[in-house]
């Protein structure tokens, strides 16, 4: 019995020393202060065909009672790669070291100062000739005075290789006239709806120029002249992914950039809405998002919006980003930069011939444009002296 009570008495000490010292471990870590990542979430990051450097930055965060001056140190952590695909169900492939660097590795944090970040750069040329998958590069880091939070150890980005069949269509817009090659784009005729009734139809506003597809609109001679570029009668396709690279370079007020698609013969018979229209990227003045959207009899006729029609999506405002669209017969999915960020279904409605809600099952030309608003118009009034606005593509690839 005595026996017995030294060894309850033994449990009781032992459960007061553990919990003593775990109270006196977080009073520590609360003083010490901790290193965090910035973000505990895997970043996305879309690799194109591009031969050119990427930088991403390693943003650490400090955090707890205490400031000290401290050194972050980052470095790959291949380790990662099990435990991470199990705790997110994925099945992600270590990124090769041929693919990246870690150009700033060391980061002073004085005191005071609670963020920094490192460098780390990629080849997203190397990384899309990779065989198709989700490639991801963990990156770990250490603090030389204070703690890293365990739950917040790691910056992961991962990067998606995504490739379809062989390209069909393709336009790099590398050439020595500034006439967008005339086998594969024809200038849009100008028209009476919002987006084309300003067209210029003349190459002054739209032009190839150092590589670069240059869509513009603008004043001159005191009207308004927007720019627009199609593939119609030359060139459309059904199913398959496609892919714009662009540039906003200069916006404006009542600007209205669009990469878009419009039927070579429509499904069903009236002419718009009717043969459908797949909206890849509008974008709207200044803003730093773009829009998706698809139209339809079914949406805006009979004006159904389940499942949704349109979609918005932050961009990379100020620099290239790469709007895409995979299309198959069942879905329409957009992205940006990789990223999927609509989807819309074919709903296999009994009465589809009725409702029309799936015109997208014949080919497609692709549209380039920049048009201006108005009063009473989507985009809203135009800033007159906010114009020239620009968008360069640099390049268009069709595969399937």
């Amino acid at each position: 019995m005595l026996w017995r009570n030294n060894y309850v008495s033994l449990q009781i000490l032992t459960i007061m020393v553990l919990f003593s010292s775990c109270k006196k471990e977080k009073e520590v870590r609360d003083i010490q202060g901790w290193v965090s990542a910035s973000t505990s979430a895997v970043n996305e990051v879309f690799a194109s065909d591009v031969d050119e450097t990427k930088t991403l930055l390693l943003t650490v965060t400090k955090g707890g009672i205490q400031d000290f001056a401290t050194t972050v140190t980052f470095k790959a952590a291949p380790e990662a790669l099990d435990s991470l695909n199990s705790a997110t169900n994925a099945n992600y492939v270590l990124l090769p070291e041929s693919c990246y660097s870690i150009e700033k590795s060391g980061i002073s944090l004085p005191e005071g100062q609670k963020t920094g970040a490192g460098t780390l750069s990629y080849n997203p040329r190397k990384i899309a000739q990779l065989q198709p998958a989700r490639y991801v590069l963990p990156v770990s880091f250490t603090s030389s005075a204070m703690t890293v939070n365990p739950d917040k150890s790691r910056i992961i980005y991962a990067f998606s290789v995504d490739k379809l069949g062989h390209v069909i269509f393709q336009d790099d817009f590398e050439q020595t006239s500034a006439i967008p090659d005339p086998s594969k784009w024809s200038l849009c005729d100008r028209g009476t709806s919002d987006w084309n009734r300003y067209l210029s139809k003349s190459y002054d506003q739209v032009y190839v120029e150092k590589g670069m597809l240059v869509l513009k609109a603008e004043i001159k001679d005191g009207q308004y002249q927007t720019s627009g570029l199609e593939s119609r009668d030359k060139f459309a396709f059904q199913y398959g992914k496609v892919e714009v690279r662009a540039k906003f370079t200069k916006t404006a007020k009542g600007g209205w950039p669009a990469i878009w698609m419009m039927p070579q013969t429509g499904k069903y018979p009236g002419g718009w809405p009717y043969g459908g229209e797949i909206d890849i990227m509008e974008q709207l003045s200044h803003e730093k998002i773009v829009y998706h959207t698809v139209h339809s009899n079914y949406t805006n006729i009979l004006g159904n919006k389940t499942p949704a029609v349109t979609a918005t999506a932050g961009i990379a405002a100020g620099d290239f980003n790469v709007y895409g669209l995979k299309w198959n017969a069942e879905e329409i999915v957009f992205t940006v930069n990789g990223r999927e960020t609509f989807r819309y279904k074919n709903l296999h409605l009994p009465d589809e011939a009725e409702k029309k809600q799936w015109p997208f099952d014949v080919p497609f030309y692709v549209i380039f444009d920049y048009a201006v608003g108005g009063p009473n118009t989507w985009p809203g009034p135009i800033i007159d002296t906010e114009l020239p606005a620009k968008m360069e593509i640099d390049w268009i690839r069709v595969s399937r």
